[in-house]
């Protein structure tokens, strides 16, 4: 799967962001290094998991496109600061990353719930036993007393299981075609 059919992807499954937002994210994520830069069309180079996250991070994290590379710089070194870790994964950006590499939903993630008004994530899951368990994520000593209303976003199972098959090429008709595959 190459960026633009991430990005389309990601517009076609989502009310939350446009075709031109995501667009304008990527652009700026290449720019700052944080997403592979190459030829166009077939010679695109192709997303993985780990540039998936960091799409989604950026989007999910900061209301605009200019502060979307800082946001995946702080979010993504989040350390998750409440046992247990989430898949063994100490980072934010490396589970998110875990998660977009499970076709099979094998992690149990119901959601990943995003705080845009200061650095902190939620990854709510089932443990193998069937219980619920959440694994929270945040920068250390940052304060999040800043009032009592915050900015969230919500990844549902359903969007984090599409994007996964998807970059798995597990919807490819040729087979699994994609680069994680």
């Amino acid at each position: 799967m190459h960026a633009r059919d991430f990005e389309f992807l990601l517009a076609s499954h989502t009310q939350a962001w446009g075709r031109s937002e995501i667009e304008q994210r990527t652009m700026r994520l290449r720019k700052a290094g944080l997403l592979p830069i190459g030829g166009r069309g077939p010679h695109a180079p192709g997303i993985t998991a780990k540039n998936a996250a960091t799409i989604l991070i950026s989007l999910a994290a900061s209301a605009h496109a200019a502060a979307g590379a800082q946001a995946v710089d702080t979010y993504a070194s989040m350390r998750a600061i409440r046992p247990p870790k989430f898949a063994r994964n100490a980072t934010f950006g490396d589970a998110l990353e875990a998660i977009l590499s499970d076709p099979e939903k094998c992690l149990g993630v119901s959601e990943v719930v995003i705080c845009r008004t200061w650095p902190g994530a939620v990854i709510r899951y089932q443990d193998p036993d069937g219980r619920g368990q959440e694994t929270y994520y945040r920068v250390p000593r940052v304060s999040t007393a800043s009032g009592d209303v915050r900015e969230e976003i919500t990844l549902t199972h359903r969007i984090l299981r599409e994007l996964a098959i998807e970059l798995a090429g597990l919807n490819d008709p040729k087979g699994a075609g994609g680069v994680n595959g």
